[in-house]
């Protein structure tokens, strides 16, 4: 019938959905990869080890939280992968509900600090030559399908945030499973709210 047709069409839109958050979420979390590997760890080391005295830590602190971004974000990728392969879309809006209390508020601390350390990171590469040849360096052994600016980077995480809304809003107007619409609208809103705090 006309009514099953359009209900197996938005199934597999919905599906569609899903797997793009899936697949963007792993791209994500691959680029953060390469570039806490290349830059963040080889800079974090530096200043531990007493080569960088320079270096105001509002500059490193910006570094420290892209960590900690990538360690959340790969945890929130591992439970959308093993659990959607057996619960569907009921576990997105569960996983989404707990990803909006914990992630968005480090997502938060990232770009309330971010004017700030940015400033400083420019100060530091302005002052000190050792901080902006190991920046350089980092980003220069980043892979090649990697390679982006610093900027790039420091503003990947606010970007991916924009991208979490307007995927969201895609899977919750596709979503006809009752808990999962109400979980998915509760995630949405919880996204949209620190989307409109840092705009």
């Amino acid at each position: 019938s006309e009514v099953q047709r359009k209900k197996n069409k938005k199934e597999i839109q919905l599906e569609l959905a899903v797997q793009e958050l899936l697949d963007t979420e792993a791209e994500y979390c691959s680029r953060m990869r390469a570039f806490v590997d290349s830059v963040v760890v080889p800079l974090k080391k530096k200043v531990k080890d007493g080569q960088l005295l320079q270096v105001h830590a509002e500059s490193v602190r910006v570094f420290t939280d892209m960590e900690n971004l990538l360690r959340l974000n790969v945890f929130f990728l591992e439970q959308l992968r093993t659990r959607y392969k057996t619960e569907k879309i009921r576990c997105v809006g569960e996983i989404m509900c707990e990803f909006a209390k914990t992630l968005l508020r480090n997502y938060e601390d990232f770009v309330s600090r971010y004017p700030t350390a940015n400033l400083y990171l420019l100060e530091n590469k302005r002052d000190s030559r050792e901080f902006s040849e190991t920046l350089d360096l980092g980003l220069q052994t980043l892979p090649s399908n990697c390679r982006q600016s610093l900027d790039d980077y420091l503003i990947l995480p606010v970007q991916r945030l924009m991208r979490y809304k307007m995927m969201l809003e895609r899977i919750v107007s596709l979503t006809q499973d009752e808990k999962a619409f109400f979980d998915l609208q509760t995630a949405l809103a919880a996204v949209c709210e620190t989307v409109d705090s840092i705009n």
